[in-house]
């Protein structure tokens, strides 16, 4: 896990050193732990993004649930 990681810390800054200009081993390994972290924070907010989004549709799933429900007792009520 560690190979794969330090591997892919390694794409990152020689892609750095390629595109970017930098030379300094020392300003692409700050670049590159920044990127890093960026892409990490894009993730952790799409994950609670997704989340959200299935809390919010619990709470209306819940909410439908009883709105039915109320129907079929009404509709029990009104055929009784």
């Amino acid at each position: 896990y560690l190979q794969k990681l330090l591997s892919y810390y390694r794409q990152m800054a020689d892609g750095i050193e390629k595109h970017g200009g930098l030379e300094n081993p020392l300003q692409i390994s700050i670049l590159s732990g920044i990127l890093i972290c960026d892409e990490l924070y894009k993730e952790k907010l799409k994950s609670a993004k997704r989340h959200t989004d299935e809390d919010k549709e619990t709470v209306e799933d819940r909410e439908l649930d009883r709105l039915t429900a109320d129907m079929i007792s009404k509709i029990d009520k009104v055929l009784s």
